[in-house]
């Protein structure tokens, strides 16, 4: 299987390295919407709560313009041809990380980006980095999945704007706390919102794995 897995993400990896302009767009979208921020917000002061929830928004819209392209780009035919060499697990798992990859790197760019035009109210940065690490993959493997059931009904936009919606909720609430947590320097024991974080991410990592065999064989 993680043979099968190594090659799928180097085949996404060229996929991705030859049409660059898909990740050229997200970072662009990052860039403008955090210099519109910063545009707005110049003469203001952003506190803690604001910076965090500001920074979240920006990030979630990010995600969603980068791992719903997943399965997009993939043809029926294509998916018939995958199907006689790997396993479905193979396949959403490699989607799965790929993407995690993909949108951890989003994540921290934007992170970075925010401190160098925003400023940084953030007291315990590495706890702050934690939280994006584990928001972004829990993004990737609810976006991933969505993006598998787009695919199976001729990548309809809108079913994925309309499911995302509740799936990806608490997990943003959650990301919230946890930054405000952070941005307040608070211990990592007081923390409790990583722990649901985790088994939030594990949970929604877990279903996609169970549930996509069943979406592969329709």
């Amino acid at each position: 299987m993680w043979r099968e897995i190594r090659y799928l993400i180097a085949k996404d990896l060229k996929l991705d390295f030859r049409q660059r302009y898909a990740i050229f767009a997200t970072l662009l979208y990052a860039v403008s919407t955090t210099y519109l921020s910063y545009f707005i917000f110049r003469e203001t002061s952003l506190n803690r709560l604001s910076w965090v929830a500001l920074y979240w928004i920006i990030t979630i819209f990010s995600a969603l313009s980068s791992a719903t392209r997943s399965f997009s780009a993939e043809s029926q035919n294509r998916f018939w041809y995958y199907a006689q060499l790997v396993r479905p697990s193979s396949m959403i798992l490699a989607k799965m990380i790929y993407n995690s990859i993909l949108l951890v790197i989003i994540g921290v760019f934007t992170y970075g980006l925010f401190t160098f035009l925003l400023g940084n109210p953030i007291i315990d940065n590495l706890q702050m980095l934690v939280v994006v690490i584990i928001g972004t993959v829990g993004f990737s493997t609810t976006l991933t999945l969505l993006s598998a059931i787009s695919a199976k009904t001729n990548n309809n936009t809108v079913l994925i704007a309309v499911l995302s919606i509740p799936l990806m909720l608490p997990l943003t609430i959650l990301l919230v706390r946890a930054s405000h947590v952070a941005s307040l320097g608070m211990n990592w024991g007081e923390n409790t919102y990583l722990i649901f974080l985790l088994l939030f991410s594990s949970l929604t990592g877990i279903l996609s794995f169970i549930l996509y065999p069943q979406i592969w064989r329709e």
